[in-house]
């Protein structure tokens, strides 16, 4: 420390606990690329400039307002008199084209930021005192949050499930009668919609104005776990361009007889692959894809592969297997439904002399008010549907413990109880 002292001089160092404060610390957020280093070397040159950060920890007036607002650590000016008017200037600087976290906050959180790190400087300049009289930070950049204030009332001393804290966001914006609403997941704003009409428009037209998630990804250190739930702006644009073919018509009809062969037994599944290995499968076409892209100036990596692998798995094996489960579940809940659904598929097998193919599943109009296929994971449910109630009748087993009910705080749809069914030839 003495060391230090010598180095910088006395007057440096009182700037020290306010720079540090400012800057960005445990309480106190820090600006984008702007750090101490930088900072510093801007106080050591601008003697107004480390007054201001010298006076943190005490009473903030005007002129240290003033002098602190400009940023001088991004344009190091006096000419520039606000920070609204240095957003400006480096915003045209760089024509707009610019990430908004790269800019200086405006002129109204910026007068927070300072008043945090001022309170954050006194407490640091009272840690010697032996019972140091400390206000509290409400008024002081903070609120107190009440019950009844905002949609996130608590710390999260314990693990819980995003998932959850999604729900629950949602639910309380219905209760306001809001259709759309902003919360804060930890330090990252996300936008929170209740109107149907809303999601589907966002899901199906625009997703491509929101792209981007709010989930952690290290593509340096876990780049297997790349896939297109968690990656952001200009590589999930990349991944769902060389993606999207996967899922065509013309792909979902070469699919569509591998994904019937799979309704076979399980053993002539394994025969028929150890003998042909020539079923067309979601691991085949990721694997041409791969193939195919690998020279391009963007392609769909290996990694890439194995990341989106991992999510067809959880997005097209899990939910396609619950959604059958709970679709014969409802359809063993009503008879005459599922009689109904058996005689739709049963006349247009006929029509097609038993061939089950993409052309008559489309046929299949009352079955499409049961499961709607036109995507590929719904398209499987349709087919082992059809593959068990053309020939079988289902009916809830005595075993079946009523009424079902889902578990909480999981990611995925499971239920408590065991569901068996009672399976009777048609």
């Amino acid at each position: 420390m003495n060391e230090i002292f010598e180095e910088i001089g006395e007057d440096m160092c009182l700037v020290l606990l306010g720079l540090h404060a400012f800057t960005g610390c445990d309480t106190v957020s820090a600006f984008a690329g702007k750090g101490k280093a930088t900072t510093l070397k801007v106080a050591r040159k601008d003697k107004e400039f480390a007054c201001a950060m010298s006076k943190l920890g005490e009473t903030v007036d005007d002129r240290t307002k003033i002098v602190l607002e400009p940023c001088r650590f991004y344009i190091n000016t006096t000419k520039i008199t606000s920070v609204n008017e240095l957003r400006f200037i480096l915003f045209c600087g760089k024509q707009g084209n610019i990430e908004s976290h790269n800019l200086p906050p405006c002129q109204s959180i910026l007068h927070k930021h300072i008043s945090r790190a001022n309170y954050q400087a006194m407490i640091w300049k009272k840690a010697l005192y032996p019972q140091p009289d400390k206000p509290s930070p409400e008024g002081h950049g903070w609120l107190l949050q009440t019950e009844s204030d905002g949609n996130n009332d608590c710390f999260g001393t314990e693990a819980f499930s995003y998932g959850i804290e999604t729900v629950e966001w949602y639910k309380e914006f219905k209760k306001r009668g809001l259709k759309c609403g902003g919360a804060w997941s930890w330090c990252n704003p996300v936008l929170i919609v209740t109107v149907p009409g809303y999601i589907k428009e966002i899901l199906l037209k625009s997703f491509s104005s929101f792209t981007t998630r709010d989930f952690y990804h290290n593509p340096k250190y876990d780049p297997k776990n790349e896939n297109l739930f968690v990656v952001d702006k200009e590589v999930w644009k990349n991944l769902r361009q060389k993606l999207t073919p996967v899922y065509t018509t013309a792909k979902m009809k070469l699919m569509f007889l591998a994904v019937v062969k799979c309704t076979e037994p399980m053993m002539d599944i394994f025969a028929k692959n150890a003998e042909t290995e020539k079923d067309m499968d979601m691991r085949e076409l990721l694997i041409n894809l791969y193939e195919t892209t690998k020279d391009e100036e963007k392609p769909f990596t290996f990694d890439d592969l194995i990341g989106n692998v991992i999510l067809f798995f959880t997005a097209g094996f899990d939910t396609s297997s619950t959604a059958m489960n709970f679709a014969l579940y409802e359809l063993a809940l009503n008879p005459k439904l599922q009689d109904r659904t058996r005689e739709d598929i049963r006349r247009v097998l006929d029509e097609h002399k038993g061939a089950l193919t993409y052309e008559s599943l489309k046929e299949m109009t009352y079955l499409g008010q049961v499961i709607d296929a036109k995507r590929f994971g719904l398209m499987q449910t349709a087919i082992g549907l059809i593959q068990v109630l053309k020939d079988y009748k289902v009916s809830i087993s005595p075993k079946t413990k009523m009424p079902l009910t889902l578990k909480k705080g999981v990611f995925l749809v499971q239920i408590n109880e065991t569901l068996y069914l009672r399976i009777t030839k048609a």
